[in-house]
Parts: structure tokens; C-alpha cells; sequence
């Protein structure tokens, strides 16, 4: 069977609409000749007639009807597909995908709220997984943009700063050590041990201190979230290194306390990345640009200081000395992100 074009569709629908050929014309812009010749083709096409005249009147036939509602779906799902292909175009319309690892729940979130304020009309999703996950997610190129820690080379992404990640030793807030200055691993060699699964950022930083220091910890625990870790501190389960953002709430509340030791924080870094192939829509470089320019003082106002208990005030001290490039005195490690966004 032969397929009638677009036009003759239109043209049909717009008769069907009007109940008459020289309005369904003058709507079109067309002539009324124009618009005969196309309904006759579009019958020839069908095989069975569209409309009947009965006395001065058009009516419309039930094959008619059918082929109408065909137009109105198709028009419908035409102006759906110029919307899609309108956001895709527009640096202020669209979706936007982020995945990130889990700690990023303690900060991002406050950057799409503004983000989202100054653009209404830009979806922004956040999915958050562990790491391992997130890889795999890189690798099935899921999502527009990925929130990481550390980003090794032969992931091939393009990484943009975004901020630093201070690391710090966790413990409950009455620990025997928690009054302790320039505590070294070793004195924390006895502790229980609370880490993250395998492939865990955080869980590497870890293994590279004691590494670096030739420190093994007798009792060590696996728990495999943010959470459920500060679930295990709190409950004098052992202690752990987490990322400042993850428990600075609890610090402030003094419900948990920030160790003294020596080499921490470890001040890494979070970025924002992209796979180097991949296609940056309008509405992604706008949320870039955001992040870039806003958004890292509003993801880091997490860390806000104001009345707030010693151990916090000691971190943002230690954190504030190791703030100067390659600033080693304490062991803290500097590393290095590609900025290269070409």
C-alpha cells in the first residue's frame, strides 16, 4: 500500500476540522483546488472515501474519523519530538544526567537547588552509586556528567576541579584519644578499624597512609556506606576516615568527634567529569559553566563554620594550614586533576 505524505494528512485533518474545503483552504493557506487534488489522492491512497457530501454539508466517514485521529497522534508526536529537539538546542531547556559517588549526597544537592532556581526550565537528575558502580556507568556512557574522587587516566575523561575533599579521622565523641595532639597511625594501631568496600575512594586513601607509614591495624570492620559507618562510630563499634562532608553535621551537633592524627586531613579533591568523546547539549555547558563559577562556593558552605564544637574548629584549623600548595608538612597528599576541558 502506498503511504500518504504529511501534507495530505494535514490537509485532511483541517477539512475534517472545518467541516468545509475553502475553510480547511483559507486555514492552510493553500487553494481550495489545492486542497481537492490532495484529498483525492489521500482516497486513491486509502480505497475508501473520507468524506460524503450529503446536501451542503460535509460529513465526515469513519474511515475518516480513524484517519483524523492518525493525524492528530502524528502531529502530536511531531510537536513533542521539535520540543526535544528545541531543548537540545537551548542552553536554558533540557535535561541535564549526574551520577555521582554516595557522599556527594552531602553537599551536591545544595547546588542543583540553586542551580534549578536560576533555571527553571533545566531537569537536572542526580543518581548516586558507589564507586564500582559508577565506573560501570562511565563505561555504558549512561549519563552527561559524573561527580568523582579520584580519577585515574585510563578512564580517558575530561575532569574539572570542583572542590577539595579533606579526610578526616572519625571516633565517638568520648574516645580516651579525642583530647590527644599530633596523634601518629601508630597510636591507632590498636583501634577496630571501620572501612568501605573494596574500590572505595576513601578505602584506598586509607590502605596509602598506612602504606606510606608501614602501619597494619590489627582489627579492622567492613561496612559498605557512609552511613552505616557513622551508625558503627556512633555505636563504639571503632573509628574511620571519612570525608569531611560526610559527618561535618555530626561534628557540629558533637555527637562524634574529629581525631587529631598526623597526615590528616588528606586533602583530596572532587570533580566533575565527562567521557572526552562525549557530546556536550547546550543545557549540560550551562550547568558546567554554573558549577564552575557558583557552584563551588555553594557545594563548600556545607563547611561552614559558625558556632560550632573544637573538633570541627580543630579540622578547619589543620584543614586551613595544609591550604598552601604543596603543603607536606603534615603528610598531607596534593593531588593533581586535569583541567583540560577542550
Amino acid at each position: 500500500m502506498q503511504r500518504p505524505t504529511f501534507r495530505q494528512l494535514q490537509i485532511f485533518a483541517a477539512v475534517s476540522r472545518n467541516k468545509s474545503f475553502t475553510r480547511a483552504a483559507e486555514e492552510l493557506f493553500v487553494t481550495q483546488s489545492t486542497v481537492s487534488t490532495q484529498l483525492k489522492q489521500l482516497t486513491e491512497i486509502i480505497g475508501l472515501p473520507l468524506v460524503e457530501q450529503i446536501g451542503k454539508k460535509i460529513v465526515v466517514t469513519d474511515v475518516g474519523k480513524r484517519i483524523t485521529q492518525f493525524y492528530t497522534e502524528l502531529d502530536q508526536d511531531w510537536q513533542s519530538l521539535e520540543a526535544d529537539l528545541d531543548a537540545l538546542t537551548s542552553p536554558t531547556k533540557g535535561k541535564v544526567n549526574v551520577t555521582g559517588v554516595y557522599t556527594c549526597q552531602y553537599f551536591f544537592p545544595r547546588l542543583l537547588g540553586a542551580f534549578r532556581e536560576q533555571y527553571p526550565d533545566i531537569d537536572v537528575s542526580l543518581r548516586l552509586f558507589n564507586r564500582q558502580q559508577v565506573l560501570e556507568r562511565i563505561a555504558d556512557n549512561k549519563d552527561d556528567l559524573y561527580i568523582l574522587g579520584d580519577i585515574s587516566e585510563d578512564l580517558e575523561m575530561k575532569a574539572i576541579p570542583f572542590i577539595d575533599n579533606p579526610l578526616v579521622v572519625v571516633a565517638p565523641k568520648n574516645h580516651p584519644l579525642a583530647s590527644n595532639a599530633n596523634l601518629t597511625l601508630d597510636a591507632l594501631s590498636e583501634e577496630t578499624f571501620i572501612i568501605r568496600e573494596p574500590g572505595s575512594s576513601t578505602r584506598r586513601e586509607v590502605k596509602r597512609a598506612h602504606d606510606q607509614q608501614h602501619i597494619k591495624f590489627k582489627k579492622k570492620i567492613e561496612l559498605g556506606s557512609n552511613e552505616a559507618i557513622k551508625q558503627g562510630i556512633l555505636g563504639g563499634l571503632g573509628i574511620s576516615v571519612l570525608s569531611l562532608y560526610a559527618v561535618a553535621h555530626e561534628l557540629r551537633l558533637g555527637i562524634l568527634t574529629a581525631l587529631d592524627v598526623e597526615g590528616f586531613p588528606r586533602i583530596r579533591h572532587w570533580s566533575i567529569a565527562y567521557q572526552s568523546g562525549k557530546v556536550i547539549t547546550p543545557a549540560v555547558r550551562t550547568f558546567l559553566d554554573f558549577s564552575k563559577e557558583d557552584g563551588r562556593k555553594i557545594a563548600s558552605s556545607v563547611l561552614d563554620y559558625p558556632h560550632i564544637p573544637d573538633s570541627v574548629k580543630l579540622v578547619q584549623k589543620i584543614f586551613d594550614a595544609n591550604k598552601s600548595p604543596r603543603s607536606d608538612n603534615r603528610g598531607v597528599i596534593h593531588s593533581e586533576v586535569s583541567t583540560d576541558e577542550s
